[in-house]
């Protein structure tokens, strides 16, 4: 697993929150800054986290999953 500050490639990662709650797909990326950061965003958010912010652990990057249309 890893913590935020491993994390240094855009993708889709499973995220375990610190508390346990069930483990979710979140899409990290660039953040629209100025600055070399990474931001997160939760499926089914519009919003977005920086991911220095999250203290959960990580697992990926991934493959995101294809759905038939």
């Amino acid at each position: 697993m890893l913590r935020a500050n491993q994390i240094t490639e855009a993708g889709f990662y499973w995220y375990y929150d610190a508390i346990g709650g069930a483990p979710v797909v979140v899409e990290v990326s660039p953040a629209e800054a100025p600055e070399a950061q990474l931001e997160v965003r939760f499926t089914g958010r519009h919003d977005w986290d920086m991911l220095g912010d999250l203290s959960g652990s990580f697992i990926g990057p991934i493959e995101p999953a294809l759905f038939p249309r």
